[in-house]
């Protein structure tokens, strides 16, 4: 219900992650994440383990990675699109505007596919 308020090029992009990451690990995980939860000192206990520095959308899936054997998750349908809030836009306008934009689906799949190299690599790691 929650990816209903978002534009369906945001949907099927960051969903290509999250099914990649069920097929490669056998948990479904939101790799790009909106919103999460993590007490602080499993927090510490990761962030020092985590390689990508370049692009903080891989340093978060990296996160959701170094914990995945052991990350409580629960389906929520609450989480409803938050930039009309954050800009004071319409939500069908602001939603077909980014829906029709090359821009904002090249944004999208700028870290989407660095995500999906480091799922591949990670699962060929072991």
């Amino acid at each position: 219900l929650a990816w209903q308020t978002h534009p369906a090029n945001y949907r099927a992009i960051e969903g290509m992650v999250t099914i990649a990451g069920e097929q490669l690990f056998g948990r479904s995980l939101d790799f790009a994440w909106c919103h999460i939860a993590i007490q602080a000192k499993r927090l510490l206990e990761i962030v020092p383990f985590v390689q990508v520095q370049d692009d903080s959308m891989g340093f978060f899936a990296a996160i959701v990675l170094a914990m995945r054997e052991d990350a409580k998750t629960k389906d929520v349908d609450w989480l409803s699109w938050e930039d009309p809030f954050i800009t004071g836009s319409d939500s069908q306008s602001l939603k077909r505007e980014r829906e029709g934009s090359i821009g904002e689906t090249h944004k999208r799949l700028g870290y989407a596919i660095p995500m999906l190299q480091l799922l591949v690599a990670a699962n060929q790691d072991g």
